[in-house]
C-alpha cells in the first residue's frame, strides 16, 4: 500500500499484491504448521527451544539451530527494513 503510488499502473498491481496475501499466509504459515504436527505431536514440543529446530533435530538434521536462528535474525531484519522504509515514505508524503 506504501508504494503503490509508485508503480506504473497502480489499479492493476494493488489487487494483485493484496489477493497474493492470503495464499502466501496459507503456504508459509499453515503449510509449515501441520508438516511439523505431522512429525512432532503438539502435546511433545518443548518450551526451551523453537518447535522447528525440535522438529529438524527428529529428522536427524542437527544444523538446524544455527540455520532456523539465520532464518529469524534476517526475517527481523527485514521487517525493520520495511518500517524504516514505510516510514521514511509516509515523512515524505
Amino acid at each position: 500500500g506504501t508504494t503503490s503510488a509508485e508503480t506504473a499502473d497502480p489499479p492493476k498491481t494493488m489487487p494483485k499484491a493484496i489477493n497474493a496475501v492470503p495464499v502466501r499466509v496459507l503456504v508459509f504459515y499453515v503449510a509449515a504448521l501441520l508438516a511439523m504436527m505431522c512429525v512432532t505431536p503438539w502435546n511433545l514440543i518443548q518450551t526451551d527451544s523453537s518447535p522447528f529446530v525440535q522438529m529438524f533435530g527428529l529428522i536427524g538434521f542437527t544444523a538446524a539451530a544455527g540455520i532456523m536462528n539465520f532464518v529469524v535474525l534476517t526475517s527481523a531484519a527485514s521487517s525493520a527494513n520495511s518500517g524504516v522504509y514505510s516510514t521514511s515514505r509516509m515523512l515524505y508524503g
